[in-house]
């Protein structure tokens, strides 16, 4: 005989595992639902998963040579200056710490997009990051295009510049409406 309390197999009058009576004749029968039935399986076939991935190490990778780089040229503006007459000591330092923060923006966003690459309830929020990112960047363009240091070179860079965003959100729609569909 079984214990109807905790499912145990009892010789006698009373559980030898929890103490209860057990009743005669009654077979246990376990949960019909278990935890892994109600809870989806995290596996890597999320459709956006391996563009979060990709493209977070990616927005890593830039973001550390983006501080990097953009660091340099904070204090740069006597070597440089001299190829921008029209823009100041305090604009050239402004565009270039509004650099260093987006590319360290860019490292979070990378870090994030690996970490929940496989959570579809943080799509949205991932969606919402790299939106963010790209008015960011879409800003520091304008802004360098109005005080006069973006030249033909930084119109060509944009679109490249925007690549990685774009993949990225991507990846976060693709996991998004996964998540959408099969709630």
């Amino acid at each position: 005989m079984f214990c109807s309390n905790c499912g145990q197999k009892s010789d006698g009058n009373f559980c030898s595992a929890c103490g209860k009576r057990c009743s005669v004749n009654i077979q246990y029968q376990p949960p019909q639902t278990s935890y892994l039935q109600r809870t989806p399986v995290m596996d890597d076939n999320f459709p956006g998963t391996n563009f979060l991935t990709v493209t977070g190490i990616l927005f890593i990778i830039f973001g550390i040579f983006g501080t990097l780089f953009s660091s340099c040229f904070v204090f740069t503006y006597d070597f440089f200056g001299e190829l921008y007459n029209n823009v100041g000591r305090d604009l050239w330092q402004l565009t270039w710490i509004f650099e260093v923060a987006r590319a360290l923006f860019g490292i979070f966003i990378g870090i994030m997009g690996i970490k929940f690459a496989r959570k579809l309830d943080k799509a949205a929020m991932l969606k919402i990051l790299v939106a963010i990112y790209a008015a960011i960047t879409m800003g520091i363009f304008v802004f360098d295009i109005v005080i006069g240091i973006t030249n033909v070179w930084g119109v060509v860079f944009l679109p490249f510049a925007l690549i990685v965003p774009i993949l990225y959100f991507v990846g976060a729609q693709k996991n998004d409406s996964y998540n959408r569909n099969n709630q």
